[in-house]
């Protein structure tokens, strides 16, 4: 009887909501399945097992031991390199890296390829929030979208993503007859603020109705100085320093690092030395293989949109804490050895700084929902919930 009317309840909660928003989803850092597609020029040396042309998924792909056992050759096709003649990073000569499915959501409810049916459901992330809004009428392509992007890179113009973000949000206006909804996790909230930045109050106003960024590090990471400075694998059992050489070239890991305008304490000792983030600059400089490009690369990434600016929209904050977050890195003597870490609050990978940065911002709500993990909180069914409520537009 209680199971009957729990779903009354959902039923008429469902029949209530006359027309709902249609929703874009923004992921988070590494949390858009990637694709290769390779013709290298045969002058351009691999190591001796790794082919010049290849096609398939490279993020995640456990079949081909895609980065598991075979790290030379995911290393070798997935790292960018720095050109100092037009200041960018680049995927080497020949190499394609792309999000295959956009704007659809199947890239981003699982890395797992559709052929690895177990690693699919293992590596699900926005799997069950998907799958509820399924449940009431959500359909792939024509009100959700999955607007998933190469996560090397935070840069909103590379590769087009922009132009393409903007062409799907008019798109769903115009098939919805309703404005846009954003619900972002993770580096997926500073990069919807970073593009609607850039598309402008008019663009804002006409197309899109709120923004829900979940566990947005609107002011960075320790996590990722630490993954620049000594290697992070994220759970992958390989080495951290085979990581490390990738981290370093790739733009988002800066763009995740604490923002030296508005993060206020000591971040790391080294070698006895103490250095604040307004020091992020002589931190960088303390690498010297990338000293002639890391400072320009941070300074760029920290300046791409007013770190505190709001959008002509409604702008709900949801995030979570009670996890040991890294604060303070303490290396002795050498980067090549993990840290000595100060823990703090936060939600494991976002200090708690970081997470609530939004309250300074003029937005209509933020909500701490509790003990939740950075990836757990998307899965929470309190998020849930509360995206499905917000989605709602009565008449």
């Amino acid at each position: 009887m209680l199971i009957l009317f729990f779903i009354f309840i959902w039923f008429d909660f469902t029949l209530a909501c006359s027309s709902r928003f249609p929703i874009v989803l923004v992921p988070a850092f590494m949390s858009s399945s990637l694709h290769i597609k390779s013709n290298i020029p045969s002058s351009v040396q691999l190591p001796s097992h790794c082919p010049h042309q290849l096609e398939g998924q490279i993020w995640l792909n456990l079949k081909d031991g895609i980065p598991l056992n075979n790290t030379q050759c995911f290393f070798k096709y997935f790292t960018p390199f720095w050109n100092n003649s037009n200041k960018q990073f680049e995927s080497l000569d020949g190499v394609k890296i792309y999000y295959k499915d956009f704007p659809s959501i199947e890239g981003i409810s699982s890395l797992g390829p559709k052929e690895e049916p177990i690693v699919q459901r293992v590596l699900r992330v926005w799997y069950k929030m998907i799958q509820h809004l399924k449940r009431i009428g959500y359909k792939d392509k024509k009100s959700l979208f999955g607007l998933g992007y190469d996560w090397r890179y935070a840069d909103v113009n590379y590769n087009n993503w922009s132009k393409k973000v903007k062409e799907v949000i008019e798109s769903a206006y115009i098939l919805n007859n309703k404005k846009v909804m954003i619900v972002t996790h993770s580096l997926g909230g500073p990069m919807a603020l970073q593009l609607l930045f850039q598309l402008g109050d008019s663009f804002c106003e006409k197309y899109i109705e709120k923004i829900i960024t979940i566990s947005a590090p609107f002011i960075g990471t320790i996590k990722a100085l630490r993954s620049f400075l000594s290697g992070e694998t994220e759970g992958i059992p390989v080495n951290p320093l085979s990581f490390r050489n990738f981290e370093r070239n790739i733009d988002s890991v800066y763009q995740l690092m604490p923002n030296y305008q508005w993060w206020n304490d000591t971040i790391l000792i080294f070698n006895g030395t103490s250095y604040s983030a307004s020091q992020m600059n002589q931190i960088l400089n303390l690498i010297n293989e990338t000293k002639d490009y890391a400072s320009f690369v941070y300074t760029n990434a920290m300046n791409r949109y007013p770190i505190n600016w709001t959008p002509k929209v409604k702008l709900y904050c949801l995030y979570s804490s009670g996890i040991e977050t890294e604060v303070l890195l303490n290396y002795s003597t050498s980067f090549d050895n993990q840290p000595i870490q100060t823990f703090g609050d936060g939600d494991g990978t976002v200090p708690l700084n970081s997470l609530s940065f939004c309250k300074t911002m003029n937005l209509e709500e933020s909500i701490n929902i509790g003990k939740y993990d950075h990836f757990g909180i998307i899965k929470a069914q309190k998020t849930i919930d509360y995206v499905i409520e917000q989605s709602c537009k009565t008449t």
